[in-house]
């Protein structure tokens, strides 16, 4: 019988069974080779469609919803290799699914019969590590392999072969010409520029070194986002790497980034991927699902949780990781109730042939693998070079209408508070705008746009942010108040602050806020140890957050949810879901504008695309469990989708504040 393997949407044409077998062998083997699973891959491809063999699934074939297969091949692998094929079989059953529980994944395989079905002709070994710490990450590559071959093959029988990227070189040679553009004349010695200049060139010079880890300790606006750019690119060549990936904490950050990445390289060669992203063609849409461009910017969200993802959709990107260059700009942002799991898969990247690069202007020293190669010539030197704060500690706490009138006398300042609660009090007591998570992200960033255009023209203008505004926001402000919280988010909020050094020196004010609110967890145990400390430390020091790490290291777990846990006892599925950098609150959307309530009709009615979920991130604001209960309790949002955690904004809306509970 001549097996077939799907038709084409319009049913002129059929993939023969045989011909996706070998397609898929073809790729699976090709992408797990650099993993040292070519083997492994070899054998899923043989067993992960078995069960269209079936006279049930042919006949079925063009007439609609077909009957599940997946689950047929992973039995009879089973029957084949016995319990020690358990892992690889649970991942042959969840490749149209998730990778479950290894418990979970043995009873839902055992409940399906063994069928008349010829086991392949395929002889091939198999060693997954028996090591429970690394079983989740080996099995989570070899899915995500398999996966990627499977869809790539199917997608080259519906729509053809996708058109091939610019190689490394080709960016390499662009960056380089952009680079002798911006740098036409060497800027002053000791400028801002100057520094800026001398990190990239310590960046590329340090490119020549083998694959490994690596730490970039870069000051607040001492030109990171070239810099690691052309680092990773030159190293990505000098050591026949794959792509480069650039992991940064906030959306904010991505959109800045992206587009200086785009006029560099061109907007088909760099791949975008967050909730926000507006996916300008079909190949990137494509390209956010495998990772196969050569330059990816994406966030540590992103990035972090697909390496602990279950779903294999989620899932299907990770093995393009491997032997590729990881760039985390940000790394102090990491949450610190999830480091660990973080730190261990940076550690399984590594060993896999990838180069990570964590950077960071405050130098957290976290131990990924020793004490790494260190980019930048002499940090210390840098830091002190492109010192361009003065830290000014207040004894006295301060009121929130206080604090507001000291920022009433200031022509340009930023103050920057814990909660949102503070930051709308502060707000409610002067004359600035607001920036915090309770406004729609489309929001946010004109607001930003606004206070950059203030600032580049010499306006008046004052801003009251969340911590949202710490990492990477390109804005410059001669003056800016932190309350009290962790060291880190000082340090980062001060390079808000004389940015571009235009002042000799800009100053930055540490106050202590009379009833005020501090997030819980470890953000409290942070900012309780800088609170403490606020007096002896010396902030312009990168050594302080190296001291600030260690000190929570001993009141904090670094692993809260216990994802490794879960993870050393075969329980993959529970670990991706304890695998949350944002606390469990309710996506809730705003009807600010026209689009967003059409939006909405065609999420009420069932008719809404991939595409317009896309478009109503940037209408949606995250609500805490107890602020989405309070506000579905006073009739101010509707749940419309409880196992998604879904809800509609009932009240009134203003952009300038957000939405109130």
């Amino acid at each position: 019988m001549d097996f077939k393997s799907r038709a084409r949407i319009d049913g002129d044409d059929i993939q023969r069974y045989a011909d996706h077998v070998k397609g898929v062998e073809r790729r699976a083997v090709r992408f797990g080779r650099p993993l040292g699973l070519g083997g492994e891959a070899r054998l899923f491809a043989h067993y992960h469609d078995l069960g269209k063999l079936r006279n049930g699934w042919q006949d079925e074939l063009g007439n609609g919803d077909l009957p599940p297969h997946a689950p047929y091949g992973a039995r009879q692998f089973v029957e084949d290799h016995g319990q020690e094929g358990l892992p690889l079989a649970a991942a042959i059953y969840g490749h149209h699914s998730r990778l479950y529980d290894l418990k979970g994944a043995a009873d839902r395989i055992d409940q399906w019969s063994p069928e008349n079905i010829d086991s392949p002709d395929v002889e091939e070994s198999w060693d997954l590590p028996t090591d429970p710490s690394r079983m989740g990450f080996w099995l989570r590559m070899l899915l995500s392999a398999c996966v990627d071959a499977d869809r790539l093959d199917a997608e080259a029988f519906t729509e053809g072969p996708r058109r091939e990227y610019d190689d490394l070189e080709a960016l390499w040679d662009a960056f380089q010409k952009d680079q002798e553009n911006l740098m036409e004349e060497a800027p002053p010695e000791g400028s801002v520029n100057d520094y800026r200049n001398r990190v990239y060139r310590s960046c590329v010079d340090k490119a020549d070194h083998g694959p490994g880890y690596f730490t970039a300790t870069i000051p607040t606006g001492g030109g990171k986002t070239r810099s690691l750019a052309a680092f990773g690119l030159r190293h990505a060549i000098e050591n026949d790497l794959r792509r480069v990936v650039i992991a940064v904490p906030y959306t904010s950050i991505i959109e800045q980034n992206a587009e200086v990445y785009r006029g560099i390289f061109g907007k088909e060669n760099v791949v975008e991927h967050h909730s926000l992203a507006d996916l300008e063609s079909p190949r990137n849409e494509k390209a956010t699902q495998n990772w196969d461009a050569p330059f990816i910017i994406t966030t540590t969200v992103q990035l972090f949780e697909s390496l602990y993802a279950s779903h294999s959709g989620r899932a299907r990107k990770i093995h393009r990781l491997a032997e590729s260059v990881i760039v985390l700009d940000e790394m102090q942002a990491l949450p610190a109730k999830i480091l660990d799991p973080c730190l261990r898969r940076l550690r399984q990247l590594i060993g896999v042939g990838s180069s990570v690069v964590c950077s960071t202007a405050t130098n957290p020293a976290f131990d990924v693998a020793g004490s790494g190669v260190e980019l930048v010539d002499d940090p210390e030197g840098l830091a002190d070079g492109m010192q361009r704060v003065t830290y000014r500690v207040h004894a006295e706490p301060m009121s929130h209408s206080e604090l507001g009138a000291r920022l009433s006398r200031e022509e340009q300042a930023l103050a920057v508070c814990n909660t949102v609660d503070d930051a709308r009090a502060v707000w409610e007591a002067t004359e600035a705008r607001l920036l915090t998570s309770r406004q729609c992200p489309v929001d946010r960033m004109q607001i930003i746009e606004d206070v950059q255009d203030d600032l580049g023209s010499g306006r008046p203008t004052r801003l009251i942010s969340t911590q949202l505004v710490e990492a990477g926001v390109n804005i410059d402000f001669p003056v800016v108040y932190r309350v009290s919280g962790p060291a880190p988010s000082i340090i980062q909020a001060a390079g808000r602050c004389n940015r571009e050094g235009n002042l000799d020196s800009g100053d930055v004010h540490i106050v202590r806020l009379k009833d005020g609110s501090v997030p819980p967890e470890a953000y409290r145990a942070g900012t309780s140890i800088t609170d403490n400390r606020l007096e002896e430390w010396d902030f312009t020091s990168p050594n302080v957050t190296a001291e600030y790490f260690d000190l929570l290291a001993e009141t904090t777990s670094f692993d809260q949810p216990g994802v490794l846990e879960a993870e050393d006892e075969l329980r993959w599925r529970t670990a991706d879901q304890r695998m949350s950098f944002i606390e469990g609150g309710m996506s809730t959307i705003v009807p600010r504008d026209e689009k967003a309530e059409r939006l909405i009709g065609e999420l009420r009615g069932g008719t809404i695309t991939r595409e317009g979920w896309r478009a109503l991130q940037s209408y949606t604001v995250t609500l805490y469990p107890s602020k989405a209960e309070e506000a579905m309790e006073k009739g101010k949002a509707e749940l419309v989708d409880e196992e998604q955690g879904i809800s509609i904004w009932q009240d009134e809306y203003d952009p300038l504040s957000g939405v109130r509970v």
